[in-house]
């Protein structure tokens, strides 16, 4: 059985480890449910709290999954910049890259998919969807052939840092939901903070929408710092004398 990578602890667990603890934190302070109502802080066996943890950490990766499709989330958190965009962005020498990458990319779609900002501005349009899309795909097909080969570490643990502050994003907008609901159900009911705990009222907001604001920031980073790496690792592989 593999060990438990840097991937899943960063992916899975952490993400899962932080929305059960401000589950419990809210807890604290509604009184959801009384069995748990001791005090804010950690009051589960380490073991029922991995298990926790890792459904909740597991179900934030599907969510997120889910939600990084929707337009309106990318529009809101930009934490997946389409791979042909991040391209152009990235600072590698466009011309030798282009030639390698656009060797592959005809013998795979019969066509040069790989543009300069120059090169495009020469021809006087940009990429096409169908050159973004074929770029996206090439950009998978070289990821599973890189992992094949074994020469994707660095590019993984970029990942695993990305994926662990895009699942961060959604546990923070998930307790953030469940806070205004408790907190609305609360003035309902007349429920009453007790004063040691009346100033979590305002900082858990203010906390959770920082982490969320900062997290998409470091996901945005992560993902072309990723990009870059894949990029090169592939120039470089597809260099080598046995693939040339």
């Amino acid at each position: 059985m593999e060990k438990f990578s840097l991937y899943d602890l960063l992916g899975l667990l952490l993400p899962g480890v932080l929305f059960v603890y401000f589950c419990n934190v809210l807890n604290s302070l509604f009184g959801v449910f009384t069995l748990f109502d001791t005090s804010i802080g950690w009051n589960f066996d380490i073991g029922i709290l991995l298990c926790f943890a890792l459904i909740a950490g597991a179900m934030l990766y599907a969510i997120n999954f889910w939600l990084i499709t929707k337009r309106w989330y990318n529009w809101l958190f930009g934490m997946k910049k389409h791979v042909a965009e991040l391209y152009l962005e990235l600072n590698v020498p466009h011309l030798p890259m282009n030639e390698t990458l656009n060797r592959k990319a005809k013998e795979w779609y019969g066509n040069n998919i790989f543009f300069s900002k120059e090169e495009l501005k020469h021809r006087g349009t940009q990429m096409t969807e169908q050159e973004k899309n074929l770029q996206d795909e090439l950009y998978d097909r070289m990821y599973y052939e890189l992992q094949y080969l074994d020469k994707i570490d660095s590019a993984k643990t970029l990942q695993s840092f990305y994926y662990f502050f895009r699942q961060t994003v959604t546990a923070c907008l998930l307790l953030l939901i469940l806070f205004i609901i408790l907190t609305f159900f609360g003035l309902v009911k007349g429920t009453s903070i007790p004063p040691n705990k009346a100033d979590y009222i305002i900082w858990i907001p203010i906390l959770l929408l920082l982490t969320t604001i900062l997290s998409a920031r470091h996901a945005q980073w992560y993902r072309k710092s990723m990009v870059l790496k894949m990029y090169w690792a592939y120039f470089t592989h597809l260099n080598q004398p046995l693939n040339k």
